[in-house]
């Protein structure tokens, strides 16, 4: 399925990287790039939940998961927080469905191969169809983000 990514009410500088960071994505899978474009893929899931938490402040920061300073116990400014910190508190916001969520966590896993000596070690060689179903992931993530969006401005839930 298409999805719409303007849809997430992102800056509009933020949304059209995303777009071109989604085309190069598919020009990725297409050239047989599978990794870079697993690579990528966590990069745009990374920028578009850190647009959600700048857009939804006080509800990623009270979430109970919110990462918090040791020494403060003050929650982490955003720019500090990690893909899973994110993927977690947007689960917690109703921003990501379990299923979702679960499987963001593995394109996560999956784009910390971006270290040499992880994907060494683990004898990680993704192929077309890892990259396909990483990219079905965010696809589904952004679709599920965008219902959230609709639902916060008063629309009814897709």
């Amino acid at each position: 399925f298409n999805v719409n990514v303007d849809l997430l009410g992102l800056d509009s500088n933020v949304s059209e990287v995303i777009k071109l960071r989604l085309k190069e994505v598919e020009s990725c899978i297409g050239g047989e790039a599978p990794l870079a474009s697993i690579l990528l893929i966590g990069s745009i899931m990374e920028g578009m939940l850190l647009g959600m938490a700048t857009t939804y402040p006080q509800q990623f920061n009270k979430a109970p998961s919110a990462p918090k300073e040791k020494d403060t116990g003050k929650v982490r400014t955003f720019p500090n927080w990690t893909l899973n910190n994110y993927i977690d508190v947007a689960s917690e916001v109703g921003m990501l469905k379990q299923d979702v969520k679960k499987f963001s966590h593995v394109v996560r896993d999956f784009r910390n191969y971006i270290h040499p000596y992880e994907q060494m070690s683990s004898r990680f060689f993704p192929d077309k169809q890892t990259a396909l179903i990483c990219l079905q992931v965010l696809k589904a993530a952004i679709s599920q983000i965008g219902s959230f969006r609709k639902n916060q401005q008063g629309g009814t839930h897709s």
